[in-house]
This record gives structure tokens, C-alpha cells and sequence, in this order.
């Protein structure tokens, strides 16, 4: 599902941290921290000797990892595309599922997830006769698509497990999902349908959203349709690549749920019009990727460095979603309220770059709620292999007995961004 990408944008404004100076961590002890103290069986660097050259990327904690969670994914996805007569962009939409599966962009985001070229060739577009609803909630799109499969409706093909059912609704038509509304929280939903006999069916629904991102109608419908395409193809059931790790649940905006299209959904350069293809997509989460200290958002651009501000999280923290009603624990630290906490933060990047900018913020705060965090960074600038200080001090209690925080990394007009978690 596409979420909204207001956090991204008010992140851009302003700034929580400040700069102070930092001391620098003291030597590491152990067993392997090097000669013991008062041995004379190593002589120390020459004064003059140059500093150890640090690695691209530098260690740093691992990035998250969208995980599977059994279930299969569509190895040679299908798609029967659903618009209504009179739609002014049926011919593209009908032919872009296959125009996608064509290209370089679709292989990039899928392959390593196991999932092949995805089409509509074989399947028979659906043009709908019967006039559009003015409201549908997913409840009874659930109905309306159980009863066009029934059998008794020759013109669609049947279900064979491998068949997305892509409906595309009129400017007219609010599609509502579990309490948000279409274009408003979210901008289409991939999911599955339970029929009478317990099979599962992967559909998507696309309501017809204003202009996103500065992108004309038919490109908004391309970007939109290609994430809601690479989740339902990489989770068609909601049981296979549709959560992160449980250390790594701070990262999902709905948790548990993070399917690789949302992964990207902040990222400044998400989407994209790959040049065999014309039309805009947006990137995916790569799991390679990200474990590599690349851009964990494919395709990448070849000649754009990557870098980023990772906090290091070490504690076992509770954490909950009240709107789902879930909970589990994750990483984190515990700070109470009332109270303050300074962790690290671990700089690298891929290869050289200039030092970059770090500002923290708030989640509560970039949701326009009330503050519930003070953030302060020792030192706001860095590059790869720096370590830097953040100091947490909670004002108030989350929601859900926690808050969230985000790290963003400025380099000229990019950014990148990483997010941490907070129990109070």
C-alpha cells in the first residue's frame, strides 16, 4: 500500500538538533583491542605514520531487511487490468503491465525476491458497462469481486493463482480501507480476497488520485500502479515479504507491515521514468542492497554516492500499534519521561563524499502532534566512518509507550534517512 509522503516533505523544513562538541570514545579493551598495556612486544606508530584508511562503507549497524514470511510470491504474474467505460487512459494502463514486465526497472525491484516478468498479454482486459459507485469501502469491493468470479461472468478470466485483478476507479469514486480514505491516507491498496471455498485472490484498487509529486495524471497512475504491481507480486497472500525483522520494526510507517515498495516511499529520488519504459515507477527495497551499504532503493542511480546516519540500538524494547493491535519488541532504547539518554550514531557512505549535514526530528512532531521528544546531535556534520552523539530526552509518553525519531542526512538538494525508536 502507498502511504502518504508527508513526513518526507516536512522534514525538509525544520531542523531539531543543535551542534555542541563531542570527546572522542575511549580506546576499545578486550581481548582483542591490541598489546596489553606495559608490554614492550609492539612498538607504537611512528608520530608521523598516517591515520588507518577507513573502509567504504565504514562499519556501521545493519540496514533493515524486508522479511518473508513463508508465503509465496507470483513467479510469472498476470494481471486482467478492470476500468470502467470511458476511462481516458484505458490503452495505457491495459498495455503497461506488460511494457513493465519488459523492462530493466521491473528485474531491478523483483529478481531477487524470486519473482519473474509480470504481463497482461495473456489475460483479457475487463471494461466495465455498469455505472462506477460513488463510495466503496474494501468490504464490498471484497463482494463485488467475489461475485464477478463466480463463474457466471464469461468475461473475466477465471482465478489460477497466478492472475492480479488491477481495478482502476473514475474520478468519482472514494475508495475507503479500514477507517482511510483513498488518496487521502493512502494512494491505492494492494490485497488479497478470501473467496467462498477459502482460495486467495490478489487484486489491487486504484482510486483515481489528484497529481503526485508534481507528475501529470497518467504518470501518477503509472507510479502508483508499479508499487501496488511489485508488492502484490512479491506478496500477493499478505504472508510472504510483508514485514521487516523485528529488530528493524522502528522502519515500518504501519507496523508490522512493510512491503518493499513501501520501504521507499520517503526516499527524495523514489520515483523514477526508466528510459525502456517512458512512464514513471517507483523504486524498491533491496534486501542485497541494503546489507551491501548501498541504496537499499533500486534502481539506483550509478553514479549517486550513498550514504547515511544510522543510530545504534542495542536494547530489546517493547512496541505496540494500537491501530492494528499489535505489539512485539524491537531495538531501541529506553528512556523515561522526564529523563535523557545519549546513544551513537554511525556515519557511512559507499564511496567519498562530502561531509553531510545530519538533522533529527520528532516523528510526533512531523505528524503534527504534539512534541513528545528533545533531540540534540553533539555535532551536526560528518562523513563516512565518523561516530556522533544523540542525546534523547523524552517529554511526554507515545501513544503506545513509545516514540519514534527521524535521522536525515543532507548532502546539497539529496537526503537520505534512517529511523529510531524510543520506550518510555
Amino acid at each position: 500500500m502507498r502511504r502518504a509522503r508527508a513526513i518526507a516533505a516536512l522534514a525538509l523544513v525544520a531542523c531539531v538538533g543543535a551542534c555542541a562538541a563531542t570527546e572522542s570514545p575511549p580506546p576499545s579493551v578486550g581481548p582483542d583491542a591490541g598489546p596489553a598495556v606495559g608490554r614492550n612486544d609492539a612498538a607504537p606508530p611512528p608520530e608521523d605514520a598516517p591515520p588507518a584508511e577507513v573502509p567504504y562503507p565504514a562499519p556501521h549497524p545493519p540496514m533493515p531487511q524486508v522479511r518473508n514470511l513463508g508465503g509465496k510470491v507470483l513467479a510469472a504474474p498476470k494481471v486482467v487490468v478492470v476500468t470502467y467505460d470511458g476511462d481516458p487512459y484505458r490503452d495505457v494502463l491495459e498495455a503497461f503491465p506488460t511494457a513493465l514486465g519488459k523492462s530493466s526497472y521491473w528485474a531491478a525491484v523483483v529478481d531477487e525476491y524470486g519473482v519473474g516478468p509480470i504481463s497482461a498479454a495473456s489475460s483479457r482486459p475487463v471494461h466495465l458497462s455498469e455505472p462506477a459507485p460513488a463510495v466503496i469501502d474494501d468490504a464490498d469491493l471484497k463482494k463485488w469481486l467475489e461475485d464477478k468470479l463466480d463463474g457466471s461472468h464469461p468475461e473475466w478470466d477465471a482465478p489460477d493463482g497466478e492472475t492480479i485483478y488491477q481495478i482502476y476507479f473514475p474520478e468519482q469514486t472514494t475508495y475507503t480501507l479500514g477507517g482511510w480514505t483513498g488518496c487521502k491516507e493512502f494512494g491505492a491498496s494492494d490485497n488479497a480476497l478470501e473467496r467462498r471455498d477459502h482460495s486467495l485472490v490478489p487484486y489491487i484498487a486504484t482510486p483515481r488520485c489528484a497529481d503526485i509529486e508534481g507528475l501529470d495524471a497518467i504518470n501518477t497512475l503509472t507510479m502508483v500502479t508499479s508499487h501496488e504491481l511489485l508488492e502484490e507480486s512479491t506478496d500477493p497472500f499478505k504472508d510472504a515479504w510483508a514485514t521487516n525483522r523485528a529488530e528493524d520494526m522502528a522502519w515500518s510507517f504501519t507496523p508490522p507491515f512493510s512491503e518493499i515498495g513501501d520501504m521507499c516511499t520517503t526516499d527524495p529520488g523514489a520515483i523514477i521514468v526508466p528510459a525502456d519504459l517512458g512512464f514513471a515507477v517507483q523504486r524498491a527495497w533491496s534486501n542485497a542492497a541494503a546489507a551491501a551499504g548501498k541504496n537499499p532503493c533500486v534502481p539506483a542511480p550509478a553514479t549517486a554516492s550513498y550514504y547515511n546516519t544510522l543510530p545504534i540500538m542495542t536494547e530489546d524494547v517493547p512496541m505496540a500499534f494500537s491501530e492494528f493491535q499489535w505489539s512485539s519488541t524491537t531495538k531501541g532504547v529506553t528512556v523515561h519521561v522526564g529523563e535523557s539518554k545519549t546513544i551513537d550514531l554511525a556515519l557511512f557512505s559507499d564511496r567519498e563524499t562530502e561531509p553531510w549535514k545530519i538533522e533529527v526530528y520528532d516523528w510526533a512532531v512531523l505528524e503534527g502532534r504534539p512534541p513528545e521528544l528533545s533531540l540534540h546531535v553533539d555535532d551536526s556534520t560528518g562523513k563516512n566512518g565518523d561516530a556522533r552523539k544523540l542525546t534523547i530526552t523524552v517529554l511526554r509518553a507515545g501513544a503506545d509507550g513509545g516514540s519514534r525519531f527521524a535521522i536525515f542526512s543532507k548532502l546539497s538538494h539529496d537526503y537520505t534517512f534512517s529511523i529510531g525508536y524510543v520506550a518510555d
